[in-house]
């Protein structure tokens, strides 16, 4: 028997109507706690973050199937035209790639924003000495 798969949205609940998120899953409710788990345990990537921001400040993050029944081909191609058309309209989504399994990768935005994060790491005199050591 295939695996079903689903395409959901994740939201602030005191802000219904602002997708934040959009992903596939062939277990939504495990996914949405798997997420909640990730964010609790501290995890630093931008979807982490905003969960704990949500959930630390009393909302709660929900879950709306957007789609269901489909097979993995399909809720993948699903999957990042929706990231694609709400990033397009300006939604804020905190999605790390442009979807489909780990998609095509961070974002040109994100990759800057890293690149001159990185300029401004200084390493410790002994983190240089073992660097030199190599």
């Amino acid at each position: 028997m295939k695996k079903l798969w689903s395409v959901y949205s994740l939201v602030d609940s005191r802000e219904p109507t602002a997708i934040r998120y959009i992903g596939i899953s062939c277990g939504p409710r495990a996914r949405l706690s798997g997420h909640i788990n990730e964010a609790r345990k501290g995890r630093n990537y931008h979807r982490a973050r905003w969960i704990r921001k949500v959930l630390g400040s009393g909302g709660s993050v929900e879950m709306t199937i957007l789609h269901a029944g489909l097979e993995k081909p399909d809720a993948i191609a699903l999957e990042i035209s929706l990231i694609a058309s709400h990033r397009a309209a300006g939604d804020r989504l905190v999605n790390g790639t442009a979807g489909g399994d780990g998609g095509a990768g961070p974002t040109e935005a994100a990759r800057e924003k890293m690149r001159l994060a990185a300029m401004d790491r200084r390493h410790s005199e002994e983190t240089k000495r073992k660097l030199g050591d190599m």
